[in-house]
C-alpha cells in the first residue's frame, strides 16, 4: 500500500471539546469537532480521529503527523495511534492561524474558548496580552444552574429566539439626550431590566451576550494601548451569531476598528497547530 503521507492533522484538545482538521497538502480538510467531558481518555481521542478520517475519506496510513494544542493536550504523552504526534503551544497555535487568516501588519487575536485570551500580532513580534475568566465555560455554567442544560447546541438555538432588549438596559433607556461617543443602543448596564420573570430565551440570549460583549470590549480596549484596530475572533463562540452583531455595535463605539471573523474559526487553534508542522 503507498502512504500519501501529506496529512497533517491538528488537534485542539480543550476541557469540553476536541476539534480535529487537518491539511492535505495546503488544502484545509474538512473539520470535526468531538464533543466529551474527559479527553484524558485515549478511545475518545481516537474515536475522533476515526470520524476524521471518515469524514475527509482518509485512512489512518495517510496521515504523516498529528499537532495537538490546547490545555487537554497536557494528557496525552505517547504517540496517537502509532503516528508521530507533537504537542504545540496553544499560544503560538493562535498566532499561527491568525496569520493565515489576516495580512494585517498589527491585530489583535481574541481566542473565545472555555475562558478568554488576547494575542498581539506585530512587526515587533507576538505578546500574550493576558485572559479573562468568561468564556463558553461562563455561559455552559450559568446554563447549567438555570436552565438544567449545558448543551452548546442547546443555547446557542435558545439564545437566538431571546431579545436582548427584555434583559439588558442600554444608553436609550436612560437618557433622551445622545452623549457623544455613546450611541443609543449601546449596552449601559448587562441583566439590569431583568426583573425575575423573563422568558428563558430572553435569559439565554442575555448570557450569551453579556460573555461576548464584554469579551471583545475588553479587546478593543486593550488595543488602544497598542495601537490595533484590527481583530480576529477565533474558538468555540466565534461560531455564534451574536458575534457579528455585537461587533458592528462595537464599531459604534470605537471608531476605525474591524473584527474578524474568519471561516472555521472555531477550529483555529488545531488550524494552527497543523499549520506549525510545515
Amino acid at each position: 500500500m503507498e502512504f500519501i503521507m501529506s496529512i497533517i492533522i491538528g488537534m485542539d484538545i480543550g476541557m469540553s471539546t476536541c476539534k480535529i482538521t487537518g491539511f492535505s497538502n495546503d488544502s484545509l480538510l474538512i473539520p470535526v469537532q468531538k464533543i466529551s467531558g474527559d479527553f484524558s481518555d485515549s478511545e475518545i481521542i481516537k474515536t475522533g480521529i476515526s470520524e476524521f478520517l471518515y469524514t475527509n475519506k482518509l485512512k489512518k496510513q495517510d496521515i504523516g503527523k498529528i499537532m495537538i494544542t490546547g490545555v487537554g493536550s497536557s494528557y496525552i504523552s505517547h504517540d496517537i495511534e502509532d503516528i508521530p504526534t507533537l504537542h504545540v503551544a496553544e499560544f503560538d497555535a493562535n498566532a499561527a492561524y491568525g496569520s493565515y487568516v489576516c495580512d494585517s501588519s498589527k491585530y489583535i487575536i481574541i481566542s473565545m474558548g472555555t475562558g478568554s485570551s488576547y494575542v498581539y500580532i506585530g512587526p515587533d513580534g507576538k505578546k500574550h496580552l493576558g485572559g479573562l475568566a468568561l468564556g463558553g465555560g461562563t455561559i455552559q455554567g450559568l446554563s447549567n444552574i438555570i436552565f438544567s442544560d449545558s448543551d452548546f447546541e442547546f443555547i446557542k438555538a435558545l439564545s437566538q429566539e431571546g431579545n436582548i432588549r427584555n434583559i439588558d438596559l442600554c444608553m436609550g433607556d436612560i437618557t433622551k439626550t445622545e452623549i457623544p461617543g455613546l450611541p443609543s443602543d449601546i449596552t449601559a448596564s448587562n441583566f439590569a431590566k431583568a426583573g425575575g420573570n423573563e422568558a428563558h430565551a430572553d435569559i439565554a440570549q442575555g448570557i450569551v451576550h453579556m460573555v461576548i460583549e464584554n469579551i471583545l470590549q475588553t479587546g478593543a480596549l486593550i488595543g488602544k494601548g497598542y495601537g490595533v484596530n484590527t481583530y480576529v475572533l477565533m474558538g468555540g463562540l466565534a461560531g455564534y451569531p451574536q458575534c457579528h452583531h455585537i461587533s458592528e455595535q462595537l464599531k459604534l463605539l470605537h471608531k476605525d476598528i474591524e473584527f474578524i471573523i474568519p471561516k472555521h474559526s472555531m477550529f483555529g487553534s488545531a488550524i494552527g497547530a497543523a499549520l506549525l508542522s510545515k
